[in-house]
């Protein structure tokens, strides 16, 4: 089969080459190395699209069993199928849902894909894949045929591989006699408390299973919120707070609020935590009448008989520090980036405002650019980078539209600057707007930091405020800029005046 099936040929050839070798060796990197090591939304796109680039390869050597004389026809299915299935999981829960159903059921194990239609922009993988395949015309493949079936077979396995299970932290809490016991997803580490829950110590596998209790599953739909009776009183949890119930559930008071731990909880999330997010996992009173709560990897949230909360560690799973450049840094790396591209924006706004009326009525091109890149600007605040972990189908979505608006208006813009600046005739002073760019975007990132470090009020917050210190820096630097009398159009000395 491997002499006269051309369309198998063609995806060996693909499979087998060092750039697709690479590409499947990246992704195992960035998979166990990098992504665990230096998360960001970089470590976040690159394996999918290392695995966008060899994975067409591995449906092209399956379909050629079927149409070995179809070279023409597999290439092209084996690239748009694989195309559209990504596309449907990360960005139609339906469709998610129904592969993670099919995954689980033939591998019987959790389906960790998660969907993210931001992940849509890995998708220019695919033409690296497609360069190779329409390359690959030699007469016969790089290895003989039992060696490629068993790269397909590698590049199959590290495909299953990259859906990992998720990693919630500690998960489940079980009462044993006299003991508490506490364990994360899938059973790999478990703590047993002699004490209600004061202080935790390992607990060997073989003694979790002496015990009977029953395995912590490895995947958890979030089922908020969680509710335990005891007694008369009623606790409920969700990722807001902790509440009380004394009359049945009918009213509840917040007893507890996760407010002020936000940032730190999503840092966690962004560090720690592998596609999961921090939440309260499951809820337990001990005989003496504390109330523990399984919070993931910031450990045990305890409520002691007299009202008091207090933070528990367990081995490794304890309250995260936040402090410092480094985690803010980390949890804010798409609100700096925001507040680089406002700079811009707001240096060639207050650049614009020096032209006279009929030099702006010439410039509508400039203008439009300036419009669409401000709006996209704004959808991008909207969204929230942080809390990027938290958003809908829909946010993610338009982030991926808007993206190459925000690129093609900025140049528009840059390249309307360019020309205006290389003219001879204009006199400008440039410092408003260099003045005006720097402290628009320094005022836009003050508030996210204060959240951050401070936890004294909500993101959204943060986010009025920001958007509020920008709005009247702006439009102080126009009334400035129109008042200064430093940009001088000269019509009457301009070459322009005589067009």
């Amino acid at each position: 089969m491997g002499t006269s099936n051309r369309a198998l040929q063609r995806s060996w050839q693909g499979l087998s080459h060092p750039i697709t070798v690479g590409m499947l060796l990246l992704m195992l990197l960035n998979d166990h190395v990098l992504r665990l090591a230096w998360p960001s939304w970089i470590t976040g796109k690159l394996s999918d699209v290392a695995w966008l680039a060899f994975a067409p390869f591995i449906a092209a050597a399956l379909l050629a069993l079927f149409l070995p004389d179809r070279e023409n026809v597999v290439g092209p299915l084996s690239f748009t199928g694989v195309a559209a299935i990504f596309a449907l999981a990360k960005t139609v829960p339906a469709v998610h849902s129904g592969m993670a159903l099919l995954f689980e059921s033939v591998l019987r194990q959790p389906f960790g894909l998660r969907p993210d239609p931001t992940d849509l922009l890995a998708l220019p993988g695919l033409a690296i894949g497609w360069w190779l395949w329409q390359r690959a015309c030699t007469p016969e493949p790089r290895l003989r045929g039992q060696l490629n079936w068993l790269l397909v077979a590698f590049a199959g396995l590290a495909t299953i591989g990259n859906m990992g299970m998720p990693q919630y932290g500690l998960t489940c809490l079980y009462a044993a006699d006299n003991l508490v016991v506490v364990t994360t997803n899938g059973g790999f580490d478990t703590y047993v408390s002699e004490d209600n829950g004061l202080t935790w110590r390992s607990l060997p596998p073989g003694d979790f299973e002496a015990l009977g209790l029953e395995a912590c599953p490895g995947f958890i739909e979030d089922e908020a919120p969680l509710t335990l009776a005891v007694g008369d009183t009623q606790y409920r949890a969700t990722d807001v707070s902790i509440d009380r119930s004394g009359d049945g559930g009918m009213t509840w008071t917040p007893e507890f609020r996760f407010d002020r731990y936000q940032s730190r909880f999503l840092y966690t999330d962004r560090t720690r935590a592998y596609q999961s997010t921090t939440a309260p996992r499951d809820l337990l009173a001990t005989p003496n009448g504390n109330l523990l709560v399984a919070m993931g990897f910031q450990g045990i949230l305890l409520r002691d008989p007299a009202g008091n909360w207090s933070w528990v560690s367990a081995g490794e799973y304890h309250l995260e520090e936040f402090s410092g450049v480094r985690p803010a840094l980390t949890l804010l790396g798409g609100e700096i980036t925001l507040s680089l591209v406002l700079a811009l924006l707001v240096g060639l706004l207050l650049w614009s405002a020096g032209f006279t009326f009929r030099e702006r009525l010439r410039r509508i091109g400039h203008y439009a650019g300036l419009v669409l890149a401000a709006l996209a600007w704004l959808a991008g605040v909207l969204i929230a980078p942080a809390l990027s972990l938290d958003q809908s189908y829909d946010a993610y979505f338009v982030v991926a539209l808007l993206a190459f608006p925000v690129g093609i208006s900025l140049l528009m813009a840059v390249f309307s600057l360019v020309m205006r600046l290389t003219r001879p005739y204009i006199h400008l002073s440039l410092w408003p707007v260099w003045l005006g760019a720097g402290v628009s975007a320094a005022a836009f990132l003050l508030p996210y930091v204060a959240w951050a470090l401070t936890g004294v009020y909500l993101y959204r917050a943060a986010q009025s405020i920001a958007l509020g210190l920008v709005t009247v820096i702006v439009i102080a630097g126009i009334v400035v800029v129109n008042r200064s009398g430093r940009f001088l159009a000269a019509e009457q000395a301009s070459p322009l005046s005589q067009v």
